[in-house]
Parts: structure tokens; sequence; C-alpha cells
């Protein structure tokens, strides 16, 4: 009854997401879209185009042209590399190598030029692309030519057979990976790339939100599951308010990495880390299987002997089991200190046993206060997909620059506090002669300073690569010796909100499209629901959860493979055509 409740509940926070998001895009687009100036000269000095955005204008969004005017974002400045081959002489045959190979112009009358038709990008460039921002981009040449940008179609655009193998490949993998017990990034990425024909920067905030949404089903049935060797919660509050801060301020620099980073760059990295999760994966899955096999072994020999026991002494096995069974409890007591304590110390204890057998919404407040703080501090920056609240605000000015850099030192004095709470709470326990139990962490100063950093990196890589940031913190876990059920358990916790304000944060910058974002999402937390339940009810009674962590190896191994493949064949390709491989500016001109 529990379980049916929980899932209900996580249900509804999706759905309330879900509404949520699509009346923010019907505020956005469905008016009208008011775009400030832009002005853009061609590097060349014929003179041949010279840009600018409409002035100052309002641009009804009827149904046909709704699309092709705004897509889902305000229509953002041309880079000067693309301007720079406006205008050059080109053939259909040779448009990447005359234009530049940026895959966004198309060749009309000989001419590297603005798209104004979907056919063009279809038919010149790739079969999933559309022609996005449609008189937009003006030539003040003639005063007449209107031009728009290739780009990956919208969702509803025109139906392609690319979206329903996307979709169903990502659904399927969601659900052997949540029930495998990995976040799926690693497999979401490759994916979208190869099956959905998304770029390498344009798969990972997708592959956040599908994150995003399992995570809601994971922390939805997570949080009412109870600790192997303790009456408390099976996540462990303290391991993530220490180092989940740490991780949220690294998605601050992973998003910023993603839209500088060269595209060669991005699935390199990818590929990397994906490799190194293959085998991290086939090696869980090797252990687990052994772990398998020689339970089901021991079983078979104690059924044996117990039954022969049971024909011979009658009962007696039952003291003998219980015997054993008490030698191996997990507790560790010093019963001795807790028999000398005074009545005020013991009165102490028992409220900490209390205070732990309760959630602690006051730690998962902290955590929500962190998130906040980075999730304000990005709405008052702004970005392409969401202007800054704070009127005439520009892109990389200082005011820009210190509304980034502000949330270091905010979080980072919140760390320090917490650090200190945990350390406090510790020694204290240990002087009132707390029953620790297995896996518990013993803090201190050395493990409150090295691990944050380490998920620092992990928020980095997660919101750079589009994964979870499991793969760095499960074996942080394993090393600060955290029993397997409760680290994982906290693990998918922290992915949660790294998750979350990942998304959040590829929103407000302009590389989140909502149509496919929204649809992704809702793959994910479905998948996530189906994962649950498939291990739960059919797994767990086979016992062969090695099974899915193989699964899961083959879909990474071959993914990684996939995008390996295709990866060597863009990069080679950009090589002969001479497209610019270099860091992109997180600056445009404005």
């Amino acid at each position: 009854m529990m379980k049916s409740a929980t899932i209900i509940k996580s249900c509804l926070l999706f759905l309330f997401i879900f509404c949520y998001l699509n009346i923010i895009h019907y505020v956005k687009t469905d008016k009208y879209i008011y775009d400030d100036d832009f002005n853009f000269l061609s590097d060349n000095n014929q003179n041949f185009f010279e840009l600018q955005t409409t002035t100052s204008s309002i641009i009804t969004a009827d149904n046909e042209n709704h699309r092709q005017i705004s897509g889902y974002f305000k229509a953002p400045p041309l880079e000067a590399s693309l301007i720079k081959v406006l205008g050059n002489n080109c053939t259909v045959e040779t448009l990447e190598r005359d234009c530049g190979g940026l895959e966004t112009l198309v060749c009309i009358n000989n001419t590297c030029s603005l798209c104004n038709e979907d056919t063009q990008c279809v038919d010149q460039i790739n079969g999933v692309y559309s022609c996005q921002f449609i008189g937009h981009y003006i030539n003040q040449t003639d005063g007449n030519y209107t031009g728009g940008i290739c780009a990956h179609k919208n969702l509803f655009d025109y139906f392609s057979y690319f979206d329903i193998i996307v979709v169903v490949t990502n659904f399927l993998a969601g659900v052997v990976s949540s029930a495998g017990g990995t976040g799926g990034g690693g497999v979401f990425v490759p994916l979208l790339h190869v099956a959905g024909q998304f770029s390498a920067a344009e798969s990972v905030p997708l592959s956040k939100v599908m994150i995003f949404g399992a995570a809601i089903t994971n922390v939805g049935t997570l949080m009412f599951k109870r600790h192997p060797f303790a009456d408390r919660p099976l996540i462990d509050y303290d391991i993530a308010l220490m180092m989940e801060p740490a991780t949220l301020l690294g998605t601050i620099i992973g998003v910023f990495l993603n839209i500088i980073l060269p595209e060669w760059v991005i699935v390199a990295l990818v590929i990397l880390v994906m490799g190194f999760t293959t085998i991290l994966t086939a090696k869980k899955g090797i252990s687990r299987a052994i772990q398998e096999f020689g339970k089901k072994k021991k079983e078979e020999e104690n059924t044996s002997i117990n039954k022969n026991e049971n024909d011979s002494n009658g009962y007696g096995a039952i003291e003998d089991n219980k015997k054993e069974g008490e030698e191996k409890d997990p507790l560790i007591v010093n019963s001795q200190e807790e028999n000398n304590l005074d009545e005020e110390s013991q009165q102490q204890l028992a409220k900490i046993y209390a205070k732990e057998r309760r959630t602690p919404f006051l730690k998962i407040g902290l955590l929500i206060l962190c998130w906040i703080i980075i999730f304000v501090l990005n709405l008052l920056k702004g970005g392409h997909g969401a202007p800054s609240i704070i009127p005439g605000l520009k892109a990389c000015s200082p005011v820009y620059w210190v509304l980034v850099a502000l949330s270091f030192p905010i979080v980072g004095i919140l760390m320090i506090a917490i650090a200190a709470y945990l350390i406090i709470e510790y020694r204290k326990k240990v002087r009132l002669g707390y029953k620790f139990v297995e896996g518990d962490v013993k803090w201190n100063w050395i493990n409150v300073s090295l691990y944050p950093g380490a998920c620092l990196i992990a928020g980095i890589l997660a919101a750079l690569l589009g994964v979870g940031g499991g793969m760095i913190k499960s074996p942080l876990l394993l090393l600060l010796g955290v029993d397997p059920s409760v680290g994982a358990a906290t693990a998918a916790f922290m992915i949660f909100f790294t998750s979350s304000i990942s998304t959040v944060q590829f929103a407000i910058v302009g590389r989140l499209p909502w149509d496919y974002g929204l649809l992704f999402g809702l793959t994910g937390f479905i998948a996530g629901i189906l994962g649950y339940f498939f291990v739960t009810y059919l797994i767990e009674r086979w016992g062969k959860k090695s099974i899915l962590i193989f699964c899961v190896t083959l879909i990474t191994g071959s993914a990684t493979l996939l995008m390996g493949g295709v990866g060597i064949y863009d990069i080679v390709k950009d090589i002969r055509t001479g497209v610019y491989m270099g860091f992109n500016n997180p600056c445009p001109s404005t």
C-alpha cells in the first residue's frame, strides 16, 4: 500500500512540473516575442551582408509563423564564424567545405545563405533539421530578403522516424538502467546523439532531463525505505548534506564548459567516461553474479545441514542459528560505557535515537536552500533561454560574472557550517556511547575536506557530459565504508538535486528545447517507474539482479562503440572541411 501511494505521489509531482513548464512555454511563445537590437557586419569588405534582428519588433505568432519565427527560444545572435562565410561561393555537393561545415547555412544560387524553408535544411544538411527563426535575420542590402538558420527540428515541426527510434531506445535503456541501479546518463547521451541525431552538446541537456525524470521516481520510493541495520531512513542525509552542495556548485562550471568546449572534445570525454563506466559496470555484474552464486550454494548447503540436524536433534538447530546470528550482529556496541552514563547523558542519547528515526526535514531543507540559491542567481544573470529578471543586465557584463561567482562563497559558507556540525555531532555520539552500525561514517576534518572536492568534480562531469554523477560518488561512498544499499540510495537522492539544477541551468542558457525536454523527461519518469516495479516484483524474486547489470553493461558498451564510430567520422569530416574546431565563445556578440 505504501509503495503504491509513493508511486502516485511521484506521478502527481511530475505532472505538476510538466504543467508548470507548459504554462511557462505558453507565456513565452504563444503571445508575442520581443527582441532587442543586434547588428552584425560581414568580415569581408564586400558588404554583402549586414544582418540585424527586427528592431524593437513585436512579432505575432500565428499557427504557421509561430514555429518559423521563434522556435522555442529567442533567436540567438549569429556567431562571427557564421557571418564570415555568408556570401561565399558554393555548390550543394561541397556545402560543408564552402560554408564552413557549420551545418547552419544552405547553398542558394551558388551562395552560402540563410535558409528560408525546411526542405533546404533537410535536403542539404540533415533529415531531422528544419529552418529556425525565419524572418528574424534581415539582409539590409536589398531590404526584402529574410532568412533563418538550420538546426535540429522542433518536435512538432514534422514527423520523423528518428523521434520514435530515439524515444523507444532511450525508454528501454531507462527501464534497464533504473532496474540495474544506474542513473543511465552514460547510455542516454550516445543514444540521443546517434539515434536522435542531436549534437553532443544538445544531447547532454536532454540526458539530464531524463535522469531528472527517473530521479523523481527513485526519491519517491527510497525516502520510505528503512536502514538495514538501524531504525532510521535508508538514505544517509548527513552524507548528502556534506557532498551535494559541492556537486551543485560543480554543475555551474559544467554548464559553462558544455557551452565553451568544442563538439569533438565533448564526444571524446563522453566516450572516455563511458568506457570507464562500462568496465566498472561489468566488474560490478561479475561481483554480483559470484555473490548470488555463492549465496545460492550456501543456502543449499544450509538446507541440507538443517535437514539432517532437524532429523537428529529436533529444535537444537534453531538455537545454533540464533547464536550464529547474534555473533554477526552489525551493531558496534560499547555496553559498559552506556551503562556508566548518567541520567542526563542517557536522555541525550535517547533524543538522538528518537531524532534519527524520523525523516530529517531540516537537513533536506538545507539542501533545498542551496538549490534555491543557485537557481535564483541563475535567474538573475539570465541567458538566451530566459532573459535576466534584472532590467538591462547584459550577458558577460561585470554584474553578470559577479552573479555567476556569488554562488561559491554563499554555498561555501554553508558547507563549512555543515562540516563543523557533522564533526561536533559525531564526537558527541562517541562521548555518549552511541551505537554505531556497520557503514556509519566517522566524520573528521579529512573526509569533510577531501570528499566535497571530489563531488565538485562529479558535478562538473554531470553537467558537462550528461551523466548523473553517481560514477564518482558511488566509489567515494564505498571508500567511506558506507553500506552498499545505503550508498546507492544516498547517491540516487543526490542525483535528484544534481539533475534538476543542471536542467534548470541548461534551460536558462537556452540549451534545452522545451518540447523534446518535456518528452524525454516524461520518458525517463515512466521508465523509472517500470524499472522499479521490474526489479521489485521480478528480479528480486529470482534473485538474479546480476542479469540486469550485464544488460546495462551490454547497452553501455554498444553505445560507446557506436558513439565512438560516429564521433571519429564527424571529427575526420570536420578536419577535411576545415571547420573551426576551437573553443566557443560563451559571450556571443550582442
